[in-house]
């Protein structure tokens, strides 16, 4: 029998239900095979493993659970950075915070082999380089020694801290480390700034000063001081250029103070004759962590 004109309406509303239901099935299908696509990591972001990581030389394959320091300089960096509690030994010169007792393993001119080897030591830190016969004796041993040049400059500290941090935590957690401690440090200095402006002169030595061109320089611009000697290079200044100098300041190493009072020049500077000089010790500044700080206060204190 012939549908009606009605029926075959109904007919049609029908068949175009089932279309619509039908698309908004498929796109739902097409929607949940998208979303377990990125589930599956075909369209995540690989991360970058920390390890091996190349420092230097030397490649450093696995996270290294002994780290031993055999440098000062390395010991009180990993202080600031806040690092070493990671170490589980240090050398005959090194000093920790605290009230922490660490095995020492002689230094890098004559380190503990046997001990190193015996306890399981993975990586040593040193900025000083280890004799041949040493260092080939600790490497058929599968023990990784990283050398770190020291910065000569303040943008060098940022490549130095970086380099140790990498060594112990892995390419991302060392980048990250060494960069936040480098900012950290310089706004220390930065604010320190009590007598900014003033025109200073470091003298290191009986013929050395800081000039521009050297970290202790840059760390005297860095603390808003006006180094006189900052035009100058190499720790050299000739003595007539510093007597000709306007200097509101002079800081001279205790270190080396006898030597630097006996220059001719000395006794006749007008910062001398208006006592204005002060002896500071030099040693913190060979750390280049913690000790960078310590000394810049030493000479903010000064004033």
């Amino acid at each position: 029998m012939e549908k009606t004109a009605e029926g075959k309406q109904k007919d049609m509303r029908n068949k175009k239900t089932f279309f619509i239901r039908a698309a908004a099935v498929f796109i739902a299908a097409c929607l949940i095979l998208s979303l377990s696509g990125c589930s599956s990591g075909t369209l995540k972001t690989k991360k970058i493993p920390d390890f091996p990581v190349t420092v230097g030389e030397v490649e450093i394959t696995k996270p290294p659970q002994k780290i031993i320091s055999l440098s000062p300089g390395v010991t009180d960096i990993l202080r600031y950075m806040r690092l070493d509690y990671i170490l589980c030994g240090v050398s005959d010169y090194c000093a920790v915070s605290g009230e922490r007792e660490l095995p020492k393993y002689g230094t890098a001119q004559a380190p503990s082999l046997d001990e190193i080897k015996a306890d399981g030591i993975q990586l040593i830190l040193t900025q000083s380089e280890l004799s041949l016969y040493d260092a080939e004796n600790l490497s058929q041993a599968g023990i990784d020694i990283v050398c770190f040049a020291p910065a000569d400059s303040v943008a060098e500290l940022e490549r130095l801290y970086t380099d140790i941090a990498t060594s112990m935590l892995g390419e991302l957690e060392g980048r990250q480390k060494g960069g936040y401690y480098f900012k950290r440090l310089n706004g220390e200095i930065g604010g320190i700034q009590s007598a900014s402006g003033a025109k200073v002169l470091l003298m290191i030595g009986a013929d050395a000063v800081a000039t521009g061109d050297t970290l202790l320089g840059s760390l005297l611009t860095l603390a808003g001081y006006q180094n006189v000697a900052d035009g100058y290079k190499n720790y050299t200044m000739p003595g007539e250029d510093i007597a000709n100098a306007q200097i509101d300041f002079l800081f001279c190493a205790e270190e080396f103070s006898k030597e630097i009072k006996s220059q001719a020049f000395f006794k006749k500077l007008d910062v001398v004759k208006s006592k204005n000089v002060a002896c500071i010790s030099i040693e913190p500044f060979e750390r280049q962590g913690q000790g960078l700080v310590d000394g810049m206060k030493q000479m903010d204190s000064c004033f």
